[in-house]
């Protein structure tokens, strides 16, 4: 991922054990693509420019400039050079191995077609190259289609091949699907696009693709490796055909050599995986949601049914369909990473809905950024899957280490009143089954296809075990049984994934829909100035008179909260082509007079200096003299005491009554 990184330096005499010193350069080698320390301002553009054309290029990476103190304190007094700096390839030298290279590509793309076209049970294994490369997943879809070939991912290419394709094969690995794992050891010919081939899809390296292996032996398949990095290139497994370069670029050219191959001329190869896939379905567990079961919920069902309406279990359960819809801390496996992650991606991509999907050990780590969620007004939806321990390490003691616990077990604060008593972000607590492992997945030291899947007796065996070793660790809260059944209901009746987590997310709903406050989801979306929960909501038929206990109405909200997210909403009646949401609830049919206790919505509007709203308002219908029952204001008082100039205007213009009592 191109980043890159200004990292202030607490003093110019660096080396010197002062305050705060340290080498950054050192300690972010292992972790950067390119980072240098700035010892001259005049230095400090020709670095920037550096470092963005490093992390953009080639294989995309993090850049990091250190910048010690005096360099930020100091000012640049020459021109600021625009142009690269970095050299170009203008000798001969130069361009005599470019043209060499070109030679040695279009040799290397010959033999991999030559391969393709007479491979028997091909597959096609790609990473998060194929995301990174411009035009790749597209490319990627057409060689699929072109040749039937099936397409297996790693944890970070999901969402390159569309999950619901009948060649998908979904993730491979480690935890990744059996009959996924079963493909790659079978296939004759693999093509692997921007993939690692690292050791949590290889394994145990002897005992990879051994058909690939024979098969390169024959000549008549093998692996072919499509990478930008040359260094990855036969770092793990031995390539056949070695196509170094951009991979879109690189397939732009070797499609037109192939020929078209249908997935009857296959039919063999993919009744084989057919038959895996029945063997060792996708969703491979015992289900507890059974009607009049009393069991917590399995983490399956709830990410299955995100799905059908995110690190391994996510990836597991959930159908990928677009690239960069799924965000992950990858190969190093940050605990932690979610939450952070969340809040920088709602930033950048502030049309896009954007869940968390965190286990609790992880959201324990970096809850306190609920904070920075709230405080910024960033829309940050999070779904907390709680069993109080650390789900893999558990398993792994529980699988190898003879069911020797230790430290990998917690207590949790109540996640939902903390995301309320910082007021803002929407948090699910989802308290599911403690003994469920993540499976299928392949023991170390195995090979890919030697995996683990759910057995019933087994697991029943295992989970009693767990219990008598653990029970001392922890005392889980459980949801009530009224929480438990409403939320196993929702779950089976929604299929709007969406509307499932809006109708859940604010607080423990009851079994009518509402909390003890009467505030039900549109209520709560409308106080918190959630437009496109507002939208969706009223798409799906939520009751847009309903009132709360002290008798607002999601109208009153709205005009009331002036949150910035709803007022943009309300005021884009032009360049949006979307309706605002009081519009949208206002035809609707809501009631313009619908108070609370004593205060209508357009006395709400006038007193906060809503002119987009009062017009609004006002030309449905608003009543212009309607006076409260406490203070016996009207509006145009209420926006005159207040000095809202704008609005006095626009009342006045209405004929609002200048001699009304106050």
């Amino acid at each position: 991922m191109p980043v890159q990184e200004l990292q202030p330096h607490g003093d110019p005499s660096s080396g010197l054990d002062a305050f705060q010193d340290c080498d950054t350069v050192g300690i972010s080698r292992s972790v950067c693509k390119w980072n240098c320390m700035v010892t001259s301002i005049a230095e400090l553009p020709r670095r920037i420019n550096e470092a963005f054309e490093i992390a953009t290029s080639g294989r995309p990476g993090p850049a990091l400039i250190d910048l010690p103190k005096d360099i930020t304190a100091g000012i640049l007094r020459k021109a600021i050079p625009t142009q690269n700096c970095l050299p170009s390839f203008p000798s001969i030298a130069s361009q005599a191995a470019k043209r060499l290279m070109e030679k040695q590509l279009n040799t290397s793309l010959g033999h991999a077609a030559g391969l393709i076209k007479v491979a028997k049970q091909p597959i096609i294994y790609a990473g998060q190259g194929i995301i990174q490369s411009k035009g790749g997943t597209e490319l990627l879809r057409e060689l699929a289609d072109k040749c039937s070939i099936p397409v297996t991912t790693t944890l970070q290419g999901l969402g390159a091949f569309d999950e619901r394709d009948e060649k998908s094969l979904h993730m491979l690995g480690i935890h990744g699907i059996a009959y996924a794992n079963m493909s790659m050891q079978e296939a004759g010919l693999i093509i692997a696009l921007g993939a690692r081939f690292d050791d949590r899809v290889v394994l145990n390296a002897s005992k990879f693709a051994p058909n690939a292996k024979a098969a390169a032996a024959k000549k008549r398949g093998g692996i072919i490796y499509f990478d930008i990095l040359p260094k990855n290139i036969n770092k793990v497994i031995q390539a056949t055909e070695a196509i170094e370069g951009d991979i879109a670029t690189n397939l732009k050219m070797l499609i037109p050599m192939l020929t078209s191959i249908s997935v009857e001329q296959r039919s063999e190869w993919f009744n084989k995986i057919s038959e895996w896939k029945a063997n060792w379905p996708l969703s491979n567990y015992e289900r507890a949601d059974s009607p009049g079961g009393n069991d917590l919920i399995k983490p399956q069902s709830v990410i299955e049914e995100l799905s059908d309406l995110t690190s391994k279990i996510e990836a597991q359960h959930y159908t990928w369909r677009e690239p960069r819809s799924f965000v992950t801390s990858g190969g190093l496996g940050t605990m932690g990473f979610g939450l952070p992650s969340a809040i920088g991606i709602a930033v950048a991509r502030p049309d896009a809905l954007v869940i968390d999907i965190d286990g609790d050990a992880s959201f324990n780590m970096t809850l306190a950024e609920l904070s920075t969620a709230a405080q910024f007004n960033i829309g940050v939806e999070v779904i907390v899957l709680i069993n109080e321990e650390q789900g893999m390490v558990t398993q792994w003691q529980n699988l190898f280490y003879e069911d020797r616990y230790a430290h990998t077990h917690q207590r949790n604060p109540n996640f939902v009143k903390l995301a309320d008593a910082m007021d803002g972000p929407a948090l699910l607590e989802v308290v599911t089954d403690k003994k469920v492992p993540v499976l299928p997945m392949v023991p170390a030291g195995a090979g890919v296809h030697e995996f683990l899947v759910y057995d019933r007796e087994k697991d029943k065996a295992r989970r009693q075990l767990m219990r008598e070793r653990t029970s001392r660790l922890y005392d889980i809260k459980r949801l009530s049984h009224n929480t438990k059944t409403y939320l196993r209901k929702r779950l089976q009746e929604i299929n709007h994934r969406t509307y499932l987590w809006v109708y859940l997310v604010f607080n423990y709903l009851g079994e009518e829909g509402f909390n003890i406050d009467g505030q039900t989801p549109l209520w709560l979306a409308a106080a918190k100035g959630h437009e496109a929960i507002v939208r969706l909501l009223i798409k799906e038929g939520a009751d847009i008179h309903i009132k709360d206990k002290h008798g607002r109405t999601p109208l009153l909200l709205a005009a009331m909260k002036g949150h910035e997210a709803i007022l943009q909403l309300l005021l884009n009646k032009g360049a949006d082509t979307r309706m605002s949401a009081v519009r949208e609830l206002l035809d609707k049919g809501a009631d313009t007079e619908a108070a609370d206790s004593y205060r209508t919505p357009l006395m709400l509007a006038a007193r906060g200096d809503n002119a987009s709203i009062v017009q609004l308002l006002l030309e449905n219908g608003a009543d212009i003299m309607a006076k409260d029952s406490k203070h016996n204001q009207t509006p145009l008082s209420r926006a005159a005491d207040r000095g809202h100039e704008a609005v006095v205007r626009l009342l006045l213009e209405k004929d609002a009554d200048l001699e009304a009592e106050s």
